[in-house]
């Protein structure tokens, strides 16, 4: 009697989204939205990118901003993660926050497809959902099969899984963190509600810590004025981001959230 032939399935390149629903973030979303609406105010045209009808802010810089910084200090746990993740290098690397900024989508307001280019991951933190959107009433963000080639020349299939999938879309609630790597296209169906839809977003990247210290002018989270004095002091260390994930509670201290925090960007 012949043995059936065993067959092994390799699943590789796959494309990562990391959905994170922060606690307590009520009075943070408040403080936020009105930072938001202020932008608005002063500068209504805002610029062009994705965004078709929404309002698109300028970069914003964290630093004149408490309620983003109390927001990135929030979520430190969660860039941790992704790095842990994707096992990038933190003996010869440091995290960056790029660039960041938010959009307003009101009634009718949506985003074309787009991948933000020359970045590692991105992100959406959905600050105020409509009601009528978390209940699947438009506003939904739609992430594309990255494989290019898959979306011209298809198999027939009975149902979707995660081998066959072409996009996956992620309903949006207030309070929900996605982050994502930049090279996957995404779009945003229309906000179908009366109510505003809005969002910070976030590129991450890395630089080295060698060359930084070789051309400060590069990163901008360093201080050129203490390079010659104590570089280590300035870089972002990524193992003082230590969460112990096999634990049943991650863990950062005060003291090494207040290092990160201020290393960030």
């Amino acid at each position: 009697m012949k043995l059936m032939q065993k067959t092994e399935r390799l699943d590789k390149f796959s494309t990562p989204i990391w959905i994170t629903r922060l606690e307590d973030h009520k009075e943070l979303n408040k403080e936020l939205l009105a930072y938001v609406y202020a932008l608005r105010k002063k500068d209504p045209i805002g610029r062009q990118r994705s965004n078709m009808l929404g309002w698109h802010s300028q970069n914003i810089i964290i630093k004149e901003s408490k309620p983003h910084m109390k927001f990135f200090k929030k979520i430190l746990p969660v860039i941790q993660t992704v790095m842990e993740d994707m096992d990038w290098d933190s003996e010869n690397y440091g995290v960056k926050i790029k660039d960041t900024w938010a959009i307003i989508n009101q009634q009718g307001a949506c985003n074309q497809s787009h991948i933000h280019g020359n970045n590692l991951i991105s992100a959406a933190y959905y600050v105020n959902v409509p009601k009528k959107n978390e209940e699947g009433y438009g506003g939904r963000i739609v992430f594309l099969d990255p494989r290019e080639s898959n979306l011209f020349y298809k198999p027939y299939t009975r149902n979707i899984n995660h081998l066959n999938e072409q996009q996956v879309t992620v309903q949006p609630k207030t309070g929900v963190l996605a982050m994502f790597p930049s090279y996957v296209y995404h779009w945003v169906e229309p906000n179908l509600s009366k109510e505003d839809r809005v969002i910070l977003s976030f590129n991450l990247d890395q630089y080295s810590f060698s060359s930084a210290m070789i051309d400060p002018k590069k990163v901008s989270i360093i201080d050129p004025k203490k390079i010659s004095m104590n570089p280590q002091k300035i870089l972002i260390d990524p193992k003082r981001l230590t969460v112990n994930t096999k634990k049943k509670q991650s863990k950062v201290s005060s003291q090494t959230r207040k290092h990160i925090y201020r290393d960030l960007f």
